[in-house]
């Protein structure tokens, strides 16, 4: 499926632009979810300027301003940044780009996309490598999950969103059957139209991360690229697991608040953050173990709710009896199956290459747990019976 912006993205920022010193080893570095600093595990307690408290928080935010009006003149957080270093703190960067309720046009203006790129850039070949060693990462997003209460609509843009539910949907009358709607035509499709839907909350994260994306691609992979977002606006594990699949983000982080899944990474203003958290928090010195189940999540070309049968369910299962999983994209399946011991797939969202993987994923020691048909694969189990051996170990 095409990008729903019609942008090319863009790779990560060159080495070519950062000073040759730059290519020593990094004091900070990151390994999965799991900070280190020279080597050793550490667990940001990531606070902000007005509420430093030297127990409770080891880095603190600076909030500078790369909105498109921005003259990128940060003299003053860059003072207070030397101050914060001089009393033992690491920090944490967020750039306010006016994302996304401020911006001046609508997410398919190039010429915008450029102005907030060029602030980025400004901030990696200026900012950067003078703070390298305390800085444990960018944030260059906090905001809710619901992006289309913010995104700033014009008619190409609602034309954008017709063509996207054309192109995901195929027909009216399989639109309406998803979304319990009653229109007559595509023409018809518009954000007030289709607001308490899914669909319309699937374009927000497919076009709003996209953009996200495009402008981290700027960020070299060395500093770790943070999207920090509210999730308490989106109900539903599986709505949040497909708004948020990794498939989406090549080059974000997402931290999020109220998420209803295990958390991945750091979290936002959480009691619950095995790899640290940014607000308010509880630390630990134990690693988080990696969960030896997980559950395959279908590539987000899928949009179809069909896709998806019974994932839903299993889902408030798992996390009803409080059951320890990884949601892993079926496009990242073979890179992240490392310690899964089992798998959870729905039947009709599995595509002929995530057949492939599955069976590749038996072959080395993996079961697969169906819901809906068997996939014929040499070791399998229905979920069913899976839950039963669940309940048996419990």
């Amino acid at each position: 499926m095409n990008t729903p912006l019609n942008i090319v993205k863009t790779g990560s920022c060159s080495t070519n632009n950062q000073p040759e010193e730059q290519e020593h080893l990094l004091r900070v570095q990151w390994e999965g979810s799991q900070c280190f600093i020279d080597g050793k595990p550490f667990h940001p307690k990531i606070g902000s300027l007005n509420e430093l408290d030297r127990e409770k928080f080891n880095t603190v935010v600076i909030s500078i301003d790369g909105q498109t009006k921005s003259e990128l003149k940060w003299e003053k957080e860059l003072q207070v940044a030397d101050q914060l270093i001089e009393k033992g703190y690491n920090l944490f960067w967020h750039i306010d780009l006016g994302l996304f309720d401020r911006l001046p046009f609508s997410l398919l203006n190039k010429s915008q996309l450029m102005t907030l790129s060029i602030a980025i850039e400004h901030f990696i070949e200026n900012v950067w490598p003078k703070y390298e060693g305390v800085t444990i990462g960018l944030s260059i997003y906090e905001g809710s999950l619901d992006f289309i209460r913010s995104i700033p609509w014009n008619t190409e843009m609602s034309n954008n969103l017709r063509n996207w539910v054309k192109e995901s949907y195929e027909t009216m009358d399989l639109f309406n059957k998803e979304t319990n709607l009653k229109l007559s035509t595509f023409e018809e499709i518009s954000e007030e139209s289709i607001r308490e839907t899914d669909a319309l909350q699937l374009y927000g994260a497919e076009i709003c991360v996209n953009y996200l994306d495009i402008l981290a691609g700027r960020v070299p992979e060395e500093l770790a690229c943070f999207v920090c977002l509210d999730t308490s606006a989106i109900q539903s594990p599986l709505l949040q697991a497909r708004m948020l699949s990794a498939e989406r983000a090549e080059h974000i982080r997402f931290v999020l608040q109220n998420g209803l899944l295990p958390p991945a990474d750091i979290t936002w203003n959480s009691s619950h953050s095995p790899f640290g958290y940014y607000g308010f928090g509880q630390d630990t010195t134990v690693l988080a173990e990696k969960a030896s189940l997980g559950v395959c999540l279908p590539e987000i070309a899928h949009v179809k709710e069909s896709h998806y049968e019974g994932l839903d369910n299993a889902l408030d299962l798992l996390l009803n009896d409080n059951v320890a999983f990884r949601v892993i994209p079926e496009a990242l399946l073979t890179t992240e199956w490392d310690g899964l011991d089992d798998l959870i797939v729905t039947t009709p969202g599995v595509s002929v290459w995530g057949l492939r993987k599955l069976q590749g994923f038996c072959a080395a020691g993996g079961r697969v747990v169906f819901i809906g048909p068997s996939l014929g694969l040499p070791e399998e189990i229905s979920f069913s019976e899976w839950l039963i051996q669940h309940k048996m170990r419990s």
